[in-house]
């Protein structure tokens, strides 16, 4: 999102000014490895997890179930399709 500002103004307006918005950096949900998109490495750690390779970790549960399984994997896939 590029710098800019809104003003907000009118005659029913209790607002009158200038508003700045800045860019605030999001985490990309499904990211877990941190590398700015949702790619395959991303499913393999959390194929990992499931199979008890790594110890789990709260960011591989994408749809927030309080569970890393079979659902969140798919989930990463249509991430990555562009389907979600």
């Amino acid at each position: 999102m590029d710098r800019g500002s809104l003003c907000a103004a009118g005659s029913n307006s209790y607002f009158t000014g200038e508003i700045e918005i800045l860019p605030v950096p999001v985490a990309v949900t499904g990211d877990i490895d941190g590398s700015g998109v949702v790619d395959v490495e991303d499913l393999n750690i959390i194929i990992n997890m499931i199979l008890g390779k790594t110890e789990l970790n709260e960011a591989c549960d994408i749809n927030h179930d309080g569970e890393v399984d079979v659902d969140d994997m798919n989930t990463i896939i249509n991430i990555i399709l562009g389907k979600a």
